[in-house]
């Protein structure tokens, strides 16, 4: 299921759209979309503005691309107020370049490489030994923007990982489902 759009963008748009005049907002949208499909969101600076209105313009325009938002939707989204509605602007002036754009980022999430586990019928806590059965789980996890591996152990009893399955197998059912809605074309 998709997340929710940040509600701390939101806010922002909200809290600074009572402040400043709606002829700033236009230049500070205008330009950031200019900046943005020129230079690219690596180099993006905030030269032209207060950091504030940058971040919350920006972080808009960002989130709003990276979600495939429309321009529509996005107007839905926001306050009404004059900030809101410039950001808008900009948005609808530039939606495909700035897809286009945040398109070449690349950004993965992060995702497990591989499950390695072991049981053993033996758990010592606190230097005494209990014999039951223990499952030994290890995650060897890629983090975004790394290609080093973080290894994360744990131990489980059998009843935890009878939890642990169950809470996986509702995920895997949920995620199966929603992939087939959003998949499904739409029938009028």
């Amino acid at each position: 299921m998709a997340t929710a759009f940040p509600a701390d963008l939101i806010r922002s748009v909200e809290q600074y759209g009572a402040v400043a005049s709606s002829n700033d907002f236009e230049y500070i949208c205008t330009e950031l979309c200019r900046k943005l499909v020129s230079v690219g969101p690596a180099k993006l600076e905030e030269s032209i503005c207060s950091q504030v209105y940058w971040n919350a313009a920006a972080g808009v325009l960002v989130e709003a691309a990276r979600r495939g938002l429309s321009a529509a939707a996005l107007e839905q989204l926001l306050p009404k107020n004059n900030f809101a509605d410039a950001i808008v602007r900009a948005f609808k002036e530039n939606e495909k370049s700035i897809v286009e754009c945040m398109a070449t980022i690349g950004w993965e999430p992060p995702r497990v490489i591989d499950i390695a586990w072991k049981l053993s019928k033996t758990l010592e806590v606190n230097g005494a030994k209990k014999e039951r059965a223990v499952a030994e789980i290890h995650l060897d996890a890629l983090p975004t923007g790394s290609t080093n591996f973080e290894r994360i152990s744990f131990c489980c009893s059998s009843d935890d990982l009878q939890v642990t399955y169950r809470k996986l197998s509702r995920l895997l059912s949920t995620a199966t489902k929603n992939f087939l809605i959003f998949r499904s074309p739409c029938v009028m």
